[in-house]
């Protein structure tokens, strides 16, 4: 699972996936918006993002309270897939789900936070509605890549690779804009530029 929030860590959990919906235990932090990446036996992961996240309980008390969500797969990508109930130094969070079964996450280590961080910003104040879907498609997977190289990557030069990556995509907006949007994106490229040239030259 990657959250939404690019602030927030992965984590590994066990769950019941069927034809496009994933069932999660009642206690999973997971929300509308976020990453699920599932293991494909081809090679990589799949990712699929959560649509719609509905809670049913148990009618008969049994324990049987779950959560299911709407999965919208996006792409396959040749990430190494973590497997369940890696235990990483610093402990594990563990939650009681119904009788006697038990929801396990595994904390990772984040290794560039505050770039991590500046990503989020700068996802959080796209101009969305000067831009049409392609371009944001664009963008938010350039900002994924990114904030993934963050995390998960421990040479700055991969992490410098993937913020230039994002700023190259930016750069191109200013001039596609929709008429009369143009001054809104233009505003938001220069800010975001300077963000990660900043981020780039502190590596």
């Amino acid at each position: 699972m990657r959250p939404a929030d690019p602030a927030k860590p992965a984590f590994t959990i066990e769950v019941l996936v069927t034809d496009g919906e994933a069932t999660f235990p009642p206690a999973a932090p997971v929300h509308e918006g976020d990453l699920v990446e599932r293991k494909d036996p081809r090679g990589g992961v799949i990712e699929y993002t959560i649509d719609r996240y509905e809670f049913s309980k148990d009618p008969f008390g049994h324990g049987d309270d779950h959560w299911t969500a709407q999965l919208v797969e996006k792409r396959h990508v040749a990430r190494r897939f973590a497997e369940p109930h890696i235990v990483v130094s610093g402990g594990v969070n563990q939650f009681a789900v119904g009788d006697g079964n038990t929801l396990q996450l595994t904390n990772q280590t984040v290794h560039y936070p505050d770039v991590v961080r500046a990503l989020g910003e700068i996802r959080n104040t796209i101009p969305r509605e000067a831009l049409n879907a392609g371009e944001l498609q664009e963008i938010e997977e350039a900002l994924m890549d990114a904030t993934t190289a963050a995390r998960d990557a421990e040479k700055p030069s991969v992490v410098k690779r993937a913020l230039h990556g994002v700023n190259g995509v930016i750069g191109d907006l200013a001039g596609s804009a929709k008429s009369g949007a143009a001054d809104s994106v233009k505003a938001w490229v220069t800010a975001a530029t300077a963000v990660l040239l900043s981020h780039i030259a502190g590596l």
